[in-house]
């Protein structure tokens, strides 16, 4: 098991129903403890929902991580230049 104490995250991509936004602020949450699993059935639509390529054959690593409750809080809306607006 390991842990990831990522606890503050600067930058949240969302979609929205105008389209996709990037926004900036702070998110909290007590670390993920990750753990090594295998993947037996994916979909591969999902990847091409996204606009990615289906990959071939299994992944090359899969972690998985319990439910953490997340405090967000105030978000700025990021610009396409990278400046917050």
């Amino acid at each position: 098991m390991a842990l990831l104490n990522s606890s503050l995250l600067n930058v949240i991509a969302c979609s929205l129903p105008g389209g996709n936004k990037l926004f900036t602020g702070r998110v909290h949450h007590s670390p993920y403890q990750l753990r090594k699993v295998e993947v037996t059935h994916a979909d591969p639509g999902l990847f091409a929902l996204d606009g990615f390529e289906t990959p071939v054959g299994p992944p090359v690593n899969a972690l998985y991580s319990e439910r953490v409750d997340v405090s967000i809080y105030s978000m700025d809306l990021v610009d396409p230049a990278g400046l917050s607006l």
